[in-house]
């Protein structure tokens, strides 16, 4: 969406608030379909959400707070870091300019950076911020100037970005979006990834893709039974492969994770994984694919302390695994980001 003259990206609507503040909502009215839990929280989170416009003199300047706590919000130009900024429940400016032009122009082209020369990003970390204004001389950044191709990912909080540190650079999406040259939008929802068909239609509906990934089961593993989950993530595959049938879909299922710490059997893991694989195989169409998520990071040593979300190391080994699926069911090439 435009929003005073740059682009939201991955967000579908901003709500007012009574202090005259906006609030970023990834999805627009999003359905409930589980008893318990729905994802109205985490749709306010900022996760993949950035503010990307062309910058042509002077200073851009973005007045925002938290909505509660504390967050992270890191300027760049193209793919190249500027500012790292620490945003309270106060009231806060941020100020991006461009320093040497030059010197920015022959790091970007070293990078191969798909964006052009200068385009301004403010990407957040995934706190519940609230927007006031944005200022200065700035337009909408034209095609020409973002990545060519373009993804969506769904899934839990390691999708997100939860938990991976430095997170414009080291969340497996963001490695993605470099290594495919891709603008990727990010529907990860910590903890309440629940495997609605809702979202599947959703997907579909937001445009066309080069492919769309999914991560599926950790978040609802200790939630439901194995009959639910079977239920749920059939009509999810079958909805986004109904929808878009000559996309790429690439489905994992969980993550290596200690799943006993939760009381989850190894029957119920084993089961669960399997609930994925059998509904690629069963009901995702010619243009879907499986791949396992024990695959993408061989067992915990790239696990963090909690036992569930992956180190950064763990995220990089999941973007290398995700990326070479993607480009050989896509046709895409990829590029070496070392």
């Amino acid at each position: 969406m435009i929003w005073n003259n740059a682009e939201l990206f991955n967000t579908d609507t901003l709500i007012m608030q009574e202090d005259g503040y906006f609030a970023p909502y990834r999805l627009k009215d999003p359905e409930r379909s589980y008893e318990a839990d729905d994802i109205s929280i985490q749709n306010k989170a900022t996760y993949g959400v950035e503010l990307r416009f062309c910058l042509h003199t002077g200073a851009a300047r973005l007045t925002c707070r938290m909505a509660e706590g504390i967050g992270k919000c890191y300027a760049m130009i193209g793919q190249t870091l500027l500012a790292e900024y620490t945003v309270t429940e106060k009231e806060t400016v941020l100020v991006a300019e461009m320093p040497v032009e030059e010197t920015v122009r022959r790091i970007e082209r070293e990078k191969r950076s798909p964006y052009g020369e200068k385009i301004f990003r403010f990407v957040f970390d995934g706190g519940f911020f609230l927007f006031k204004s944005l200022t200065g001389d700035l337009s909408v950044p034209e095609e020409k100037d973002l990545p060519e191709r373009r993804g969506i990912v769904y899934g839990s909080s390691i999708t997100a970005g939860y938990s991976s540190c430095c997170l414009p650079y080291c969340s497996y999406v963001r490695v993605l979006e470099r290594v495919l040259d891709a603008q990727i939008e990010n529907l990860g929802f910590p903890g309440v990834c629940l495997v609605e068909e809702w979202i599947g239609r959703r997907i579909v509906a937001r445009g066309s893709y080069d492919f769309i990934v999914m991560e599926l089961g950790v978040n609802v593993m200790y939630r439901m039974s194995e009959e639910e989950f079977t239920r749920r993530v059939r009509a999810l595959i079958g909805a986004v492969c109904a929808g878009a049938p000559q996309t790429p879909v690439i489905c994992t299922d969980c993550f290596p994770f200690a799943y006993g710490q939760s009381g989850i059997s190894e029957k119920k893991y084993r089961a669960f994984k399997n609930a994925v694989r059998e509904a690629v195989e069963q009901c995702g169409g010619k243009r879907c694919f499986y791949i396992d998520g024990e695959k993408l990071l061989p067992g915990e040593k790239h696990l963090s302390a909690d036992g569930v979300h992956p180190d950064l190391l763990g995220h990089r080994k999941i973007a290398y695994g995700f990326a070479a699926e993607i480009a050989r069911r896509a046709g895409l090439t990829l590029r070496n980001e070392e």
